[in-house]
């Protein structure tokens, strides 16, 4: 039996990826695969996700252009747990606890893939800018200065909800984790400090929401932790880090465009 008071699990690997971007697109044969993304053009690589962190994975063939492809979620993870309550409101107190929940990974789509509007069971859908991370190392009650090691990059999501459901439910899983709600990408940045970037969402062009991750009211590791202490994380799960102010509704027809520093722009369109 395991005693929790002390069991602890950090697989160690090396990473040999200094600041790089990483995508998953879909090949010409229709199958998935990652590739490094240099400057407009992306460089196919051979091997799965967890090739990809152990620093196995090979350059095959020859760059091909960036708009030639169609980016994918960059990883399909085991589990995407969604903080929220991590950003103060404006004229609202410290101290409130961070609000943990789940999105499926069916739920997850890419850059430019489309966002449906789910009028049988909703009418107001809102959009939420969000920094997300991924994790590289299977880990267990883990502590925020071990959760460092832990992270493999950064990438763009929009935590879209259908509100008017989760007022009405207990929980907020209904609301959260329709399809194509969970919008992630457009590619994975490694080795940045995450500490301090712009976050923004534009809607049709206008900017909505415009913060800094420096507002956070909690370190990106102690959430990390958090997570940690009652599942594995595993290579490939995704913890989104919760939305600054300025929330808002979206219609059909929108232009959704989740914009971080030093990462890139996530755009998907609702129809």
């Amino acid at each position: 039996m395991r005693n929790l008071t002390s069991i602890l699990i950090l697989i160690t690997v090396t990473l040999v990826w200094s600041q790089s971007k990483i995508a998953r697109y879909r090949t010409a044969s229709g199958e998935s695969a990652y590739g490094l993304v240099i400057s407009e053009t992306l460089q196919p690589l051979e091997g799965d996700f967890n090739d990809l962190v152990k620093g196995q994975m090979v350059k095959i063939g020859s760059p091909v252009p960036l708009a030639a492809v169609q980016l994918l979620p960059p990883v399909i993870p085991s589990k995407m747990i969604n903080f929220g309550v991590t950003f103060n409101e404006p004229g609202q107190s410290g101290g409130i606890t961070p609000l943990m929940f789940f999105k499926p990974p069916s739920a997850l789509i890419g850059h430019e893939q489309d966002v449906i509007y789910p009028h049988h069971i909703s009418n107001k859908v809102v959009f939420e800018a969000e920094l997300a991370l991924v994790i590289g190392q299977t880990c267990y009650r883990i502590t925020p200065e071990q959760a460092k090691e832990v992270v493999f990059g950064y990438t763009c999501h929009n935590d879209l909800t259908a509100s008017d459901l989760t007022s009405a439910d207990p929980a907020p899983a209904r609301g959260k984790s329709v399809d194509t709600f969970a919008p992630l990408g457009p590619w994975i940045v490694t080795d940045i400090d995450a500490s301090d970037l712009e976050i923004q969402l534009w809607q049709n062009g206008e900017l909505k929401q415009n913060s800094r991750t420096s507002q956070m009211t909690y370190d990106i590791f102690y959430l990390v932790s958090l997570a940690s202490q009652g599942m594995t994380l595993y290579p490939g799960d995704v913890i989104a880090l919760g939305t600054p102010p300025g929330v808002g509704e979206t219609v059909a027809g929108d232009t959704l465009t989740v914009k971080i520093e030093k990462i890139g722009s996530l755009v998907n369109i609702v129809r």
